[in-house]
């Protein structure tokens, strides 16, 4: 399975906003000569890549997918876990953005920089969805590992946090070995960790609940796609089993694929029969699963 075979990519930077007001030169990146393990640290600005597919864009509104790459908040596995796998969902006819977001900082603000990023590439969807022909009634917010819990709280808190401002509401998530939970960070020292540098100054228990995502599941929640390698030795698979009864609880759509072996990362990028697999049922569920 070749995940090179691009087609038209824009990066943008998001911009100085009432959230972000930094500004950062953005090379053009050659992300076909960057190794796939090529990981990303001290990132100052954010930006999104759009990867549009070929075709006429005018004829027809396209679905589309928010990548968020893991990194444990601390940098980001950015080819691996997002262009390689944008220019895969390309031939399927979906429009796939990557999200570069900030790393969260030690001091007390309203939101997690991660998640303002997040919003902020919302917004930007909307202000082109006309000229990018987007279907944002079909918008899913992908994350893997630390980027799953990322996707998942803009998802799943999405009212809270976008407050009176108007940011397209995502209608589906996939969340790939996602970090989920820290109800059982006593045992999981990595996951202690993850929280920590989350939250930074606020980094209370109170607060370790409230970015608990099965706290946030709602019967209008978007439909879920959950995939989890059983051996996963970084981020057990009871991640994706408390989100998914969470989910059924509340009647909301959702799906859990679990690989026998795998472990983290699916142990590659693109090479992997564990990714064609879990890639191509989730296309298949996000064309065929509605939710509005």
């Amino acid at each position: 399975m070749n995940f090179l075979a691009q087609d038209t990519r824009i990066e943008l930077p998001l911009g100085s906003t009432e959230f972000h007001s930094d500004s950062e030169e953005n090379p053009n990146i050659n992300f076909e000569a960057a190794p796939p393990s090529r990981f990303l640290l001290d990132i100052k600005a954010a930006t999104l890549t759009v990867h549009l597919p070929k075709g006429d864009s005018a004829s027809t509104k396209r679905p589309v997918v928010v990548i968020c790459p893991g990194g444990g908040y601390v940098g980001l596995c950015i080819d691996k876990e997002g262009h390689f796998l944008a220019s895969y969902l390309n031939r399927h006819g979906i429009v796939a953005a990557v999200l570069k977001y900030r790393i969260p900082v030690k001091e007390k603000k309203s939101w997690p920089l991660p998640f303002e990023d997040t919003m902020l590439a919302l917004a930007m969807l909307k202000e082109h969805s006309e000229e990018w022909a987007l279907a944002l009634d079909r918008l899913a917010l992908m994350g893997f590992s630390a980027g799953g819990h990322l996707a998942g709280s803009v998802g799943l808190r999405f009212d809270e946090i976008r407050g009176s401002r108007d940011f397209p509401c995502p209608t589906h998530l996939a969340l790939v070995y996602p970090v989920t939970s820290a109800s059982r960070t006593d045992t999981e020292k990595a996951m202690d960790g993850l929280f920590r540098q989350l939250l930074g100054d606020a980094d209370t228990p109170e607060n370790r609940v409230a970015h608990s995502l099965e706290n946030h599941v709602t019967p209008a929640s978007p439909a879920l796609f959950l995939a989890h390698a059983q051996d996963d030795p970084v981020v057990p698979l009871w991640h994706s089993e408390v989100l998914y009864d969470a989910a059924r609880k509340n009647n909301v759509p959702v799906e859990l694929r679990v690989h026998p072996t795998g472990g983290h990362g699916f142990d590659g990028a693109g090479t992997c029969e564990h990714v064609a697999i879990w890639l191509d049922r989730f296309i298949e569920w996000f064309k065929s699963c509605k939710r509005s």
